[in-house]
């Protein structure tokens, strides 16, 4: 038996929680660019932050288009970024649990659906960057999470078998579908859970849910090598009559 070597990380809401600076940042810009319209304008902007792909500054030009702020966005955009900035930290226990999968050997990366730009930002912001071997964005392959290439690519790029990895993220649709089909563990970060795509009590989806970064090392499973297939002379010859016949 032998522990799992590799572990790879979803980014938003299991590494650093999602929404808290996206709203300090909203509510600072609103603040400053006109306090008497603070909760409208905020919710406008955190609206079209999101709506434009994660892209704060198509955001805002929307938003102070909208609102008639475009002659009081410098000062307040300025506080707005220090805002976010100051609330951008990782979940508690995550430094730690990454340096316990350091000191065990453990590979580990990134896998996010967020555009690379702002990965980065928030990697390097909060100083995580450092401790992943591999970064893959959005912009990496084409259909992000949705499809199985980043998983296969960050396989590919560490050298590693799917029985080797484990994925670990919040939404079970992006960070446990394709994961279990290629053949990997997959573990849900239960501390990250938003309500637009928690898991539903009354429809469990048997994937193992971590309720703290701490309980993640105990998860990760023991799995015996597989074995190597071996193909006999036999069915190499009935391979090769197969491919002979359909090619005639």
């Amino acid at each position: 038996m032998r522990r799992t070597t590799t572990v790879l990380f979803d980014l938003d809401n299991t590494l650093i929680p999602f929404m808290p600076p996206i709203k300090a940042w909203a509510h600072t810009f609103a603040h400053h660019a006109d306090p008497h319209h603070e909760s409208a304008i905020a919710q406008d902007l955190i609206d079209a932050t999101l709506n434009e792909v994660e892209d704060p500054e198509r955001g805002l030009e929307h938003v102070a288009e909208a609102w008639g702020l475009n002659g009081a966005t410098r000062h307040a955009t300025e506080e707005a970024w220090q805002a976010y900035e100051a609330a951008l930290e990782p979940y508690t226990g995550i430094c730690g649990l990454l340096a316990t999968l350091q000191q065990q050997g453990a590979k580990l990366g990134i896998i996010t659906d967020a555009p690379r730009e702002r990965a980065w930002h928030r990697l390097t912001q909060t100083n995580l960057a450092q401790a992943f071997q591999i970064i893959i964005t959005r912009d990496d392959t084409p259909k992000g999470k949705q499809g199985p290439e980043p998983f296969q690519q960050a396989l590919r790029i560490l050298d590693v078998e799917p029985h080797e990895a484990v994925m670990i993220g919040d939404w079970p649709a992006y960070d446990a579908a394709w994961p279990r089909r290629l053949g990997m563990q997959a573990i849900l970060a239960g501390w990250g859970f938003e309500p637009d795509h928690a898991p539903n009590p009354s429809k469990p989806l048997n994937i193992p849910t971590a309720g703290t970064p701490s309980e993640i090392p105990s998860m990760i499973t023991q799995t015996p090598p597989r074995p190597k297939r071996t193909t006999s002379k036999l069915q190499a010859s009935l391979t090769a009559f197969e491919a002979q016949a359909g090619a005639t």
